[in-house]
This record gives C-alpha cells, structure tokens and sequence, in this order.
C-alpha cells in the first residue's frame, strides 16, 4: 500500500465513505487529460498539493502533485502509472493537515509491515457443527480488529455524510 491509497482510506472513513467537505480547499470541473502521468490543472494547483480525482474511467483517487507540470505521485515513491485517458470530471484541491498525512503514513507502515501487526486471529468452534477464526478488538463489543479500531482515538471525528465519494 502506498500513501495516496493509504489517504484514500481514511478519508473515506472520516467522511462516512467520501471525502468531507472540510479536507477540499477548492475544486475545478471539466474535460481533463492523463498523459504520462501528468494532468493539466489550473493555476490554484501547485507542487506538494494533494488532489483526489473524481469522474475518471481509470484514475478516481488521491494523488500527490510532485512537479511544477502537474506529473501525479502516490506520496510513497512516486512511481505512479496511470492508464492515458481524456475525461469529464472534478479535481478536488485538498487541504490535508499534515498530521493526518503522519497518521496516514503510519496506516501504510503498520499495513505493510506484518511485524507491526498485533495476532488477528481468535478461535472459536461449536462441537460437531462448525469452527471460525476471526480478528476482535476484545472488551465484549465483538467488533472486527482493524487498523482504525486499533487508533480510534488518534483520528478526527467522522462526518454524518460523505461530500464526495471517491
């Protein structure tokens, strides 16, 4: 997992499946073009912005704008490739708090790296019938062991209603 994927996630976690209005600075609709991995955008979009993308065939995402010609990386290692493609979408400019970056970042280490994981599974069997394992949080509330359980209390609060699904 790289960092934009890692964004992409928590955000939509915030904002109930979207990214909430609160992380969108501005946005700019209309034809655009992916070539090479790089898109035309106005002049509100400068290097180190982050962007989500929304209307595309191949590219709906979160992406970080590495270069004064708009060439997109994933934040990571910026060895991004996007599908070529014209499209009639939106360009969202996000306004990400450079905490929640560091919170995404962590998301993709403890993702990527097994070690940093706590045990996911617990058994459970009912004689003759069947068994299952499965991943909970503990404490009686039965709810699955992820990586947001794990950090609730290090997130913002979430939204009612996503703004806009990516």
């Amino acid at each position: 997992m790289t960092l934009n994927v890692g964004l992409l996630q928590i955000l939509r976690y915030l904002g109930n499946g979207g990214i909430g209005s609160r992380y969108i600075a501005d946005s700019q609709s209309g034809n655009f073009e992916i070539q090479n991995n790089r898109i035309a955008l106005g002049d509100n979009f400068k290097k180190g912005h982050w962007i989500a993308i929304k209307g595309s065939d191949f590219s709906d995402g979160v992406y970080k704008v590495v270069d004064d010609l708009f060439k997109l990386g994933n934040g990571t290692d910026d060895k991004l490739v996007l599908e070529d493609e014209i499209f009639t979408g939106t360009i969202y400019r996000l306004r990400l708090p450079t905490d929640l970056v560091a919170l995404a970042q962590e998301f993709v280490d403890w993702h990527n790296n097994p070690a940093n994981k706590p045990s996911l599974l617990q058994s459970h069997s009912v004689v003759g019938q069947y068994s299952e394992v499965r991943a909970t949080t503990g404490g009686g509330m039965g709810e699955p062991l992820t990586w947001f359980s794990l950090h609730k209390k290090k997130l913002p609060p979430r939204q009612p209603f996503n703004d806009v699904a990516i």
